[in-house]
């Protein structure tokens, strides 16, 4: 489980470079103000906006892949951008995550 785990936010970081998406901007792992974030628990994947100390715009998801997908759409400046990053996610994608 934790190479999925690891697999996915190695594909996630090669899609926020490839697109230069500024780092302030998210977090992976753990809360950040003003940023989009992911995190993993015992519940499945959660993707939520940080501000003022708390959590907004939550979202579970059942696997890696639905919350990456999620975050890059958060974070996309157009729906142009969504499009090309979700279609350099499938490019580069090494398994169902």
């Amino acid at each position: 489980m934790e190479s999925k785990l690891e697999e996915c936010i190695d594909v996630l970081n090669e899609v926020l470079t490839k697109f230069d998406i500024l780092k302030e901007s998210y977090s992976i792992g753990q809360y950040a103000e003003e940023a989009v974030c992911l995190e993993k628990n015992t519940v499945g994947w959660i993707v939520y906006e940080g501000e003022r100390g708390k959590q907004y715009n939550i979202k579970i998801h059942p696997n890696g892949q639905e919350a990456c997908l999620d975050l890059l759409s958060r974070l996309a400046m157009s729906g142009e951008e969504e499009k090309e990053s979700r279609n350099y996610w499938k490019l580069i994608r090494r398994t169902e995550l």
